[in-house]
């Protein structure tokens, strides 16, 4: 009788699970007889390795292929899977197979799925904007995973994704000390959209010399704020206060920034530190 129950127990969660974690399974876009997800696993398992073999270099490049044939028939399962999140339910399904191994139940968490969506959205880049509205709603997600994720994705869609500016520089500002990937997936993403400077810069520099100033993220938002370029001259003042600084790294990337963003005053401070 107990295992009776075990073996409907298990098949209702399997039920559930499978139904929680493949919404789109049964819509989701086909080319040359493999699913999407089948495409982009062989794509993300290839990613970013750059040691690949010429075998898995050909594989990724077919998978890239047929992601772009996809092409926007893609978007509802991508943004599906920036969307996975572990609720309560999904968690105790994965625990139940791990203390269960027999039943042969393996979930993966929703991190899984989202650094899916992450290598899709990274191959279709600006030919994923149609998907640019529905991700600034997930930007208001409460779950900081999905958060992130979002902010990620966006960042792959570069310039094109410029109308999202407004909305990622709200999840910046609302992010606290400990939301860290949030954080940087929100800063990287600022850097790669670069646009609406009047919003971006000032976000951006509460990190250099605002109320964040020693939250630890001055190198990767030096190189936002380079990407800005001379749209970012408000951060001039605060990058001369790096250049001769003991820390080498910072001096460099304060003086790359420079050269992007004032060129004048790249040339004055090469002068003043190498007389």
């Amino acid at each position: 009788m107990n295992r009776k129950r075990v073996i409907l127990t298990s098949i209702a969660l399997i039920a559930v699970g499978v139904g929680a974690y493949y919404p789109l399974r049964q819509v989701e876009p086909v080319y040359n007889e493999k699913r999407l997800t089948e495409w982009i696993d062989q794509y993300a398992e290839q990613w970013p390795n750059v040691y690949m073999s010429s075998r898995d270099a050909a594989l990724c490049t077919e998978a890239q292929k047929a992601i772009r044939k996809i092409g926007t028939n893609a978007l509802p399962a991508m943004l599906s899977m920036v969307a996975a999140r572990d609720s309560g339910l999904r968690l105790r399904f994965m625990d139940f197979g791990n203390r269960h191994p027999v039943l042969g139940i393996r979930l993966p968490k929703a991190e899984h799925y989202q650094d899916r969506a992450a290598a899709a959205f990274r191959v279709l880049g600006p030919a994923a904007k149609p998907a640019v509205p529905a991700l600034v709603s997930l930007l208001l997600d409460d779950d900081k995973s999905v958060r992130a994720s979002t902010a990620r994705c966006l960042g792959f869609i570069g310039p094109e994704a410029e109308e999202a500016i407004p909305a990622l520089v709200r999840t910046l500002e609302e992010a606290g000390p400990d939301d860290t990937t949030v954080v940087e997936n929100t800063i990287v993403a600022l850097e790669s959209i670069h646009g609406k400077s009047e919003l971006a810069v000032p976000a951006l520099m509460q990190f250099v010399n605002g109320a964040r100033r020693n939250w630890g993220y001055l190198p990767m938002v030096i190189r936002a704020l380079a990407s800005y370029g001379t749209e970012a001259k408000a951060a001039v003042p605060a990058l001369v206060t790096q250049v001769g600084s003991t820390n080498k790294v910072m001096e460099g990337a304060a003086l790359d920034a420079l050269w992007a963003i004032d060129r004048d005053a790249y040339t004055k401070e090469v002068k003043r530190i190498n007389p």
